[in-house]
């Protein structure tokens, strides 16, 4: 054991002392060749052609019955007098998002003096009708719920109906389809 130790000792030594004589490396510089020169070509310069000034006149905005703001544009519907909710794929509650478009929409409606509303939930194409009725009920229920809690309008002057798949507004075969039939109509005379 104790000839192991002092060879030990004797490597580390050794190793120490070959680590303090070792030479430091020089740096070579390599030979850079200098680049080529490129001598730069003339450039004719040339006057641009003036444009001639074009005027198109914008078309005037459509004025409709009802104000309806950049946020939430009216959408096409299959009812008369209506405004439209979105929702997304399987949501049926009211969000903050559609809170405010819904006060909003409540706003306008009742300025307009309308005392009665038809809320109609629609989905788009799930799984099978039942799913897709009840996704739209709870759609519509939770829209006239909202409206009735804020005092909009009262119990008897809201009526509820869901159509699920039925009724679309676009086609169920892509996205944008889809999710334009997502939707809770608010119809009122």
């Amino acid at each position: 054991m104790r000839k192991i130790l002092i060879l030990l000792l004797l490597s580390l030594f050794t190793i120490a002392i070959a680590c303090q004589s070792a030479p430091e490396p020089v740096e070579e510089k390599a030979a850079v060749e200098p680049a080529p020169v490129i001598e730069p070509e003339e450039v004719k310069k040339t006057e641009p052609e003036p444009l001639e000034e074009v005027k198109e006149e914008a078309p005037e905005p459509e004025v409709s019955e009802m104000n309806v703001s950049p946020e939430e544009p009216k959408k096409e519907s299959s009812h008369g007098n209506s405004r439209i909710i979105s929702f997304a794929p399987e949501a049926s509650g009211v969000d903050a998002f559609i809170a405010r478009k819904l006060d909003s929409i409540a706003e306008e409606i009742k300025a307009l003096g309308v005392e009665h509303i038809k809320v109609i939930g629609y989905s788009s194409r799930l799984n099978s009708t039942e799913e897709e009725n009840l996704i739209a009920k709870k759609r519509a229920e939770s829209v006239a719920g909202y409206l009735m809690n804020a005092g909009t309008f009262k119990d008897g002057d809201v009526s509820i109906e869901y159509m699920g798949a039925r009724e679309p507004l676009a086609s169920h075969r892509d996205i944008a389809g889809r999710s334009k039939n997502r939707r809770v109509e608010i119809i009122y005379e």
